[in-house]
């Protein structure tokens, strides 16, 4: 993978129609149209400056330049007030289709609330689901589930809780990964990224997910 730091991410800002949602695509792999990695913020990034969501987890990194991944990374932004409804995630997952091959759906906090929801309403609709200091008490019904799931939560995260959710997998009989990561609260975001469960199950889809080297480091400005 090419490190240089000509690789820090190309953003750009979209819209989908269908969905009514703006987002800014990261783009630095040469390998990007194989996978889209569409990564969901968290309820303090609502409304405002689009460019919130490059404040934490996966895009922080990406922009700060500390690490690489070879996927088109694709962020979308939450008006103020409003959660990640299923109906509209399914909307954008159903254009990015028309465009890459695979689908992965990482969300952190309210965005990791957002996947359960969508995955209840309409099952999965991405190869890799990553669940990051989630909360639902929703419980996935009668809709087609496949794909890989994985669950990483703080060890002392009092709002994080997927367990009812998780215990909907197991009565299906559907596989999944939780992770606990010892002595850590809420905020994950970007330590679930190295979690090696993500990035094994990243690297199986083509996306490695990889810290730079020092020389290669530089500010996106």
């Amino acid at each position: 993978m090419n490190t240089s730091p000509s690789a820090l991410p190309m953003i750009t800002e979209h819209q989908d129609v269908r969905s009514g949602l703006r987002y800014l695509t990261l783009e630095s792999a040469p390998h990007g149209a194989e996978v889209a990695l569409l990564f969901l913020h968290g309820a303090g990034e609502r409304g405002g400056d689009i460019r919130q969501v490059l404040a934490y987890g996966l895009p922080a990194t990406l922009n700060a330049g500390t690490h690489s991944i070879d996927c088109t990374v694709i962020c979308p932004h939450l008006e103020s007030g409003q959660v990640w409804q299923p109906v509209r995630l399914a909307h954008l997952i159903d254009a990015l289709r028309q465009s890459f091959r695979r689908i992965v759906i990482c969300g952190y906090s309210l965005g990791g609330t957002g996947i359960c929801e969508l995955i209840s309403t309409f099952g999965t609709l991405a190869e890799l689901s990553i669940v990051v200091a989630g909360r639902t008490f929703a419980v996935p019904g009668d809709v087609p589930i496949s794909g890989e799931q994985i669950f990483v939560e703080g060890e002392h995260d009092d709002w994080a809780d997927t367990a009812a959710f998780r215990s909907g997998l197991t009565a299906r009989a559907v596989p999944f990964t939780h992770v606990v990561l010892p002595g850590a609260g809420h905020f994950i975001a970007e330590a679930s990224m190295e979690v090696a469960a993500v990035t094994s199950a990243l690297e199986a889809l083509g996306a490695s997910y990889v810290r730079r080297t020092a020389e290669s480091i530089a500010p996106n400005a």
